[in-house]
């Protein structure tokens, strides 16, 4: 993801359209709502590692929010299988958990 910094000026990435990869309905809720309203953005929501490459594929999204912990395949695990698809390496991720009280938000760099 590409931040200006030009002069003094910042220019935030445009993000138009978002993939939230969680298998937590509270969590897509919360979350999918505000990102659809506060940011502007089209959000769609996968909720395991299988729809997730399906929705790459075709959405094509600005940003993916993946959750470290999923119920059928740990979210970490799609992962390499980002980095041998050339047509995906360019997609900024952000990998989160909210299973604890300590939850984390690591940002991953496109390959």
């Amino acid at each position: 993801m590409a931040f200006l910094m030009e002069r003094g000026s910042y220019e935030p990435p445009s993000i138009k359209k978002l993939l939230l990869v969680e298998d937590n309905l509270a969590t897509i809720a919360r979350l999918g709502e505000r990102l659809a309203q506060k940011a502007g953005c089209q959000v769609i929501v996968a909720s395991d590692c299988l729809t997730a490459l399906k929705f790459l594929h075709s959405f094509k999204p600005d940003l993916m929010l993946l959750d470290e912990r999923l119920l059928t395949r740990n979210g970490i695990d799609l992962l390499p299988r980002l980095h041998v698809m050339k047509d995906l390496q360019d997609i900024p991720l952000l990998l989160f958990s909210t299973d604890s009280p300590g939850s984390k938000w690591e940002y991953i760099t496109p390959y």
